[in-house]
């Protein structure tokens, strides 16, 4: 029997349970591979102060899912500079990988910035995360040739993402938040 998953916006109140479920996820990522080939820095992705922050913003907000009343998975949503819509800081909690709860992120965040009347929604992948590219490429998002960077902070070296984009103009899906 598969459990409920419901979204909803996060408040301040979420902060500790945020930090639990973006830095368990980073962290379980910090000793693959391709993470030590591009030197991903062995800290937190997410601290009280950077998800006040980011609470505080007024050009997206973070979403949770929650089953149970156990937050699973996250991912910021924002608002680009040409109106296209942002998915960022995605995680999933380790221990409930496998069960399409990521899918399912990315599905309420295509319905959210549709219905925002975004025209795209664009993500950064991790430049050596072939796998991961290939995977949003099945959801619909292509390459778009562009790359950014993320800055962990700390003098750490940024990190090199490639940008993925997908149109939504087919989209007319309606999402509520609370």
């Amino acid at each position: 029997m598969s459990q409920t998953l419901h979204f909803r916006t996060a408040h301040q109140g979420d902060i500790p349970r945020l930090l639990t479920l973006i830095n368990t996820a980073y962290q379980a990522l910090i000793h693959e591979p391709w993470a030590e080939e591009i030197g991903m820095p062995d800290e937190p992705r997410a601290t009280v102060d950077s998800l006040r922050s980011d609470l505080a913003r007024t050009d997206g907000r973070i979403v949770v899912g929650e089953q149970e009343g156990h937050l699973v998975v996250c991912a910021w949503l924002g608002e680009e500079k040409d109106g296209a819509g942002y998915f960022g800081m995605f995680a999933v909690d380790p221990d409930c990988q496998g069960q399409g709860l990521g899918k399912k992120m990315l599905d309420e965040a295509v319905r959210w910035h549709a219905a925002a009347g975004r025209h795209a929604i664009r993500l950064g992948v991790i430049r050596p995360r072939r796998e991961l590219m290939a995977w949003y490429n099945r959801q619909g998002f292509e390459y778009t040739g562009d790359s950014s960077s993320f800055d962990p902070g700390a003098g750490h070296a940024p990190v090199p993402l490639d940008v993925m984009e997908m149109p939504l103009a087919k989209y007319r899906h309606q999402a509520c938040y609370r």
